[in-house]
């Protein structure tokens, strides 16, 4: 996942801003916004604060900060001829998404609140708090009569925090996105931890009983969520998952068969068995059939042992064809790491030979 990397930069940007590195925020602001699409909103944050800073524009430190969305519609153009390509790649995953999973192009009440919980699971409740009273301070203190919309570290921290809270709500509801998952909450996160330890600061000198015992709630709300994401913590580190389970099978196959082919459609399998690449074809790789007869004879051709199949199956060829992997195929395909039940799973299979599979 680009998630880790993407938070380092934007949290490199932020402090570099902090600090007045422009050159140097524009920089690691530019190479965040080649890797993930929600720091363009930066290209609107940046030159905002600058001027709000320094009451000019920031022409070469904007021109560095652009050239990272330039140079990522350039390889779209080259790659694809259209810079727009990555977009409609997007839009493309969507609709699939959609008619797979028709349910999901309604907003409801219940699927809103799940979203909302996962999101607010990621960034935790005590950071999202701190970050609410973290606007109160800087209301409080620009109704006190300092300089309107001047640009503190508070201000700055809280602008980071709310544009990519903003990217992702407005993504969601204009249904350019049909889920939020944790992890979209992680950069949340990182960007609310200053503003965390800002407001509780500020909050430990207040002598209201109401701040009080908003802050007792918070820390009570806090110690149960901590509770909850250790027991999901332990469970992540002593469970083994279908990929992991999927992966180590395949590695022992590639052990004692080192030219074995492989068609999956499951990036974490691909990474986790450590199996090199060129081993492995997907619904994405060059020249794969979209009708029945033509996959399969792809596989054929290409020699290909083991199908690994995706829980998430929207864009993988053979779960599209085949619903019923086994049924739909007439006994060509041998379960080896079926679902355990009706519903979808990440799930691994064996292709028979051609003189067994023609005997079913």
């Amino acid at each position: 996942m680009t998630d880790m990397p993407h938070a380092l930069l934007v949290l490199a940007c932020l402090y570099f801003v902090l600090t007045e590195k422009w050159l140097l925020a524009a920089c690691v602001g530019a190479a965040a916004c080649l890797i993930r699409l929600e720091s363009w909103t930066l290209l609107a944050v940046f030159p905002t604060i600058y001027f709000l800073r320094r009451r000019r524009v920031p022409v070469l430190s904007m021109l560095i900060l652009a050239s990272g969305p330039a140079f990522w519609l350039f390889i779209c153009w080259q790659a694809k001829g259209t810079p727009f390509a990555s977009f409609r790649a997007q839009r493309q995953y969507m609709l699939e998404r959609l008619v797979a999973h028709p349910e999901l192009g309604h907003l409801t009440l219940d699927r809103t609140l799940i979203d909302a919980n996962r999101l607010v699971y990621a960034v935790n409740v005590a950071v999202l708090v701190g970050c609410l009273a973290g606007l109160w301070f800087l209301y409080r203190d620009w109704r006190k009569g300092h300089e309107w919309l001047k640009a503190t570290d508070l201000m700055i921290c809280l602008s980071f925090f709310f544009a990519y809270l903003g990217f992702i709500a407005l993504a969601y509801f204009t249904k350019n996105q049909t889920d939020i998952w944790p992890r979209y909450g992680l950069i949340l996160f990182a960007l609310g931890l200053p503003v965390l330890a800002y407001s509780a600061r500020q909050i430990l000198r207040q002598r209201a009983v109401w701040v009080q015992v908003a802050l007792a709630l918070t820390l009570v709300v806090f110690a149960l969520q901590f509770k909850t994401q250790a027991e999901h913590l332990t469970r992540f580190i002593t469970q083994t998952t279908r990929p992991e389970t999927i992966a180590n099978y395949l590695k022992k196959e590639y052990a004692s068969d080192s030219s074995i082919k492989i068609f999956c459609d499951s990036p974490e399998v691909r990474i986790i068995s450590g199996i090199p690449g060129e081993h492995y074809y997907h619904s994405f790789s060059e020249g794969v059939p979209k009708d029945r007869e033509g996959f399969l004879g792809f596989l054929r051709k290409n020699g290909i042992k083991f199908l690994v199949i995706p829980e998430e199956s929207e864009t993988s060829t053979p779960s599209q064809l085949y619903p019923g992997l086994v049924k739909d195929t007439g006994g060509i395909f041998e379960d080896v790491i079926p679902p355990p039940d009706d519903r979808r799973a990440d799930s691994l299979y064996r292709l028979r030979p051609e003189k067994l599979s023609a005997s079913f």
